[in-house]
């Protein structure tokens, strides 16, 4: 519950913002899990700003939460624990680095694989963290984790 007594926040273009934390909590612990409306997501406070993503990596489920954050090329992006995948905070985007085939003396270069990983918009009303599930209707590979299919996948499992 946040400090004015209320969960949810609606903006005025009718998007439902859920409080998740305190801007106090995020900033001590840099990076956390939490649910918003049963999607489970991981925050990051990096320089100042807060950055919401699928918590599950696109790639294989890892827990981004538990990854580091680091600066690649002036980019704040999000390490997956599991297999390294570079994850960018602002869009989603997969990042790797490419070999010149034709010339292995040649250092790697950046490339994007393209937004993978679903982020989600934050706002903050005084101390108060509020995050508002994507709206966007272009499937992100990481959708899969958070998919019907896969909580169906892994219950039989357990």
């Amino acid at each position: 519950m946040s400090s004015n007594g209320t969960t949810d926040n609606v903006d005025q273009n009718g998007k439902k913002y859920t409080f998740v934390c305190t801007k106090d909590k995020i900033m001590q612990e840099r990076k956390m899990q939490c649910r918003v409306d049963g999607r489970q997501v991981a925050m990051f406070y990096h320089d100042g700003e807060i950055f919401v993503l699928d918590h599950s990596c696109y790639h294989a489920g890892g827990p981004l939460s538990l990854g580091d954050i680091e600066d690649i090329q002036g980019r704040p992006c999000v390490i997956c624990p599991y297999h390294k995948y570079k994850i960018t905070l602002d869009n989603g985007e997969g990042l790797y680095y490419s070999y010149d085939i034709k010339d292995l003396r040649k250092p790697p270069k950046l490339r994007s694989k393209g937004v993978k990983q679903r982020t989600h918009d934050v706002k903050v009303n005084g101390n108060d963290v509020y995050v508002a599930l994507s709206d966007v209707t272009e499937p992100r590979d990481s959708d899969y984790y958070s998919s019907s299919a896969y909580k169906a996948a892994m219950s039989l499992l357990s």
